[in-house]
């Protein structure tokens, strides 16, 4: 299994430094990537908080797939506006109701929020990605996704600890609407 996984990472590692080179010989039309996550209940939670991320090619500090060994996650071309198609794409998801195409557009806590929509099935699927008391405040703190992302990470897209998080008077509002 190992020996698997660490095949797996080193295709994906390639595969995305060949996409990049690709970015970068087309930078008049290729402005920079975009983090594209899978989007199911095994998805890393580092891997989860990068999907959706823009990095410009302009940028210093940039991260590339694989994010760690196993990463399936991979990068898409964000265009210049000049080129860029209003066209509306799809990507796979495997959530609470199998696998199904949804919108492209959805980052991985927008996709989390909608599996959390889906009733009690729905919601023992979000507890079960994120762990009971992040569930409560993620679908019933009255925090926005962009603002749980942004309150509950930190700066390399690591969940902080629930312990941290109690601290914060920036989410006790929150922590009262699950607890209240």
């Amino acid at each position: 299994r190992a020996i698997k996984s660490m095949v797996r990472t080193a295709t994906n590692h390639v595969s995305n430094i060949a996409r990049q080179k690709t970015y970068d010989e087309n930078d008049d039309i290729v402005i920079g990537y975009e983090w594209v996550s899978t989007l199911d209940g095994r998805t890393s939670n580092v891997c989860k908080g990068l999907d959706g991320t823009i990095f410009l090619n302009k940028d210093k500090d940039k991260r590339y797939p694989p994010a760690h060994v196993g990463c399936r996650s991979t990068t898409a071309p964000y265009l210049n506006p000049v080129y860029a198609d209003d066209d509306n794409g799809t990507r796979a998801s495997a959530g609470v109701s199998g696998g199904k195409q949804v919108n492209a557009d959805l980052s991985y806590y927008d996709w989390l929020k909608q599996q959390g929509a889906q009733g009690k099935k729905g919601q023992a699927f979000v507890a079960d990605v994120l762990g009971k008391e992040r569930a409560d405040l993620f679908l019933n703190g009255g925090l926005s996704v962009a603002k749980f992302k942004q309150l509950t990470m930190d700066d390399l897209f690591r969940p902080l600890p629930l312990s941290e998080l109690k601290k914060k008077t920036s989410l006790q509002l929150a922590f009262d609407n699950i607890d209240g």
